[in-house]
C-alpha cells in the first residue's frame, strides 16, 4: 500500500508538472507536444490512480475499459466460435473396430518383439513342468511301497501294544508315525513285519496297487474278459500267470454315447511296468494304456484317496460349508 501511495504521488507531481507546461507552451503559441512512437508500438498515456481514501487507491485505465468488459468479451467470441463437425461413419455393413485400424502391431522395446518372448518363455515354462512331474512319478515309482499297521483303541491299546511287541522282540525294527487317523507303524524287516502280524489291536493296511487307464476298450467287453484277453491277445509283452492274476478290473469311465469307453484296472507294480505307454489289443480294438492319476475322492470325509464305501470316519464333513453333516442335507 505504501508503494502505491508513493507511486500515485509522483504521477500527481508529473501531472503538474505536465499542466505547467502545457499552459506555458499555450501561452507561447506552441502546438501541444505528440506521444511517443516507436515502429512496433504506441507508448500509451500513464495509468490513472484515484485516492478513495486513506486504506483504498483505485486503478482506471486510460482507455476507460475493464477486466470484466474484456473477459466477457472473450467469452462471446468462444460462444461464436463454429465448431467443425465429426464425420460420419459409414452406412451400410457392420464393419468392426479391428478391420477399421487394421492388425495390431507387436510391441517391441529395443527391438525384441515381446511376444515372440512370451511364447518362448511359455513352452519353456510347460516343459519345465513336464520334466518335473515325470521325475516325480519316476520317484514315485521306485520307491518302496511297505505294508502298515495302524492301531485300533486309542492310547491305551497303544501301551499295550508296545508292551506286547517288547515281550516278542530284543530290538524291534519299527517306525513310528501318528496322523488324524492315530499311530501308524511301519515294519522295516521280515522279523518286526511277522511279530505285527501276531499282534492284537492292530489292523494291517497293505499298500495302494498302481492304476492304468485302458483307453478305447469295446463296450460290450465283460469285465470279467479283460484280463484273459490282455494275456492271450498280446504275448509280446511277456505276461506270467501271477500277473495274470494280478490285473483286476474296477470301473469304466467315458461317454456312454460312444461304441468304446475307458476303464481303469488294477495291478501289481511289476505288471504296471509292463503295461505303462503300451498298447494292447483287446477283442477286436486296439486300446492304449496310460497311468491312472486321478485320486478318489471320499463324499463322507472329503478326503483323498478312498471312497464313502471303505470310509472309516464317523463324522461326516460337507463339501459345500465344511460343516459336520452329510453334503445332500445341505441348506
Amino acid at each position: 500500500m505504501g508503494a502505491l501511495k508513493e507511486r500515485y504521488s509522483q504521477c500527481q507531481a508529473d501531472r503538474d508538472s505536465a499542466k505547467a507546461e502545457l499552459v506555458a507552451l499555450r501561452a507561447s503559441g506552441s502546438s501541444a507536444p505528440q506521444p511517443l512512437s516507436t515502429s512496433t508500438r504506441l507508448i500509451p498515456p500513464p495509468i490513472e490512480y484515484v485516492d478513495l481514501d486513506d486504506d483504498r487507491i483505485m486503478v482506471v485505465s486510460p482507455s476507460g475499459a475493464s477486466y470484466a468488459d474484456a473477459a466477457a468479451a472473450r467469452s462471446r467470441a468462444r460462444k461464436n466460435k463454429t465448431r467443425e463437425e465429426f464425420p460420419q461413419l459409414r452406412a451400410g455393413k457392420n464393419v468392426s473396430v479391428k478391420s477399421r485400424l487394421g492388425a495390431a502391431k507387436p510391441i517391441t522395446k529395443f527391438g525384441v518383439n515381446h511376444d515372440k518372448a512370451n511364447k518362448k518363455t511359455d513352452t519353456a515354462t510347460k516343459s519345465t513342468v513336464a520334466q518335473t512331474s515325470t521325475k516325480i512319478l519316476d520317484k514315485a515309482k521306485s520307491a518302496k511301497a511297505d505294508t502298515r499297521f495302524e492301531v485300533v483303541g486309542g492310547n491305551n491299546a497303544w501301551l499295550e501294544v508296545r508292551k506286547s511287541v517288547e515281550q516278542k522282540l530284543s530290538c524291534p525294527r519299527i517306525r513310528i508315525s501318528k496322523n488324524k487317523d492315530g499311530i501308524i507303524l511301519f515294519p522295516e524287516d521280515s522279523v518286526s513285519l511277522n511279530a505285527l502280524r501276531r499282534t492284537n489291536k492292530l489292523v494291517e493296511r497293505k499298500p495302494f496297487l498302481p492304476r492304468l487307464l485302458v483307453v478305447g476298450v469295446d463296450k460290450e467287453l465283460e469285465k470279467e474278459l479283460l484280463a484273459g484277453y490282455t494275456a492271450n491277445l498280446n504275448e509280446d509283452l511277456g505276461l506270467s500267470t501271477e500277473d495274470t492274476e494280478s490285473i483286476r478290473p474296477l470301473f469304466r469311465t467315458g461317454p456312454r454315447d460312444r461304441p468304446t469307453v475307458n476303464w481303469v484296472i488294477e495291478t501289481r507294480p511289476e505288471t504296471f511296468c509292463k503295461f505303462e505307454r503300451k498298447t494292447v489289443y483287446l477283442g477286436l480294438t486296439k486300446c492304449r494304456m496310460k497311468p491312472h492319476n486321478d485320486l478318489p475322492q471320499c463324499y463322507n470325509c472329503q478326503r483323498y484317496g478312498h471312497t464313502a464305501k471303505t470310509c472309516r470316519s464317523d463324522d461326516p464333513i460337507c463339501k459345500h460349508c465344511a460343516g459336520k453333516h452329510d453334503s445332500r442335507n445341505c441348506d
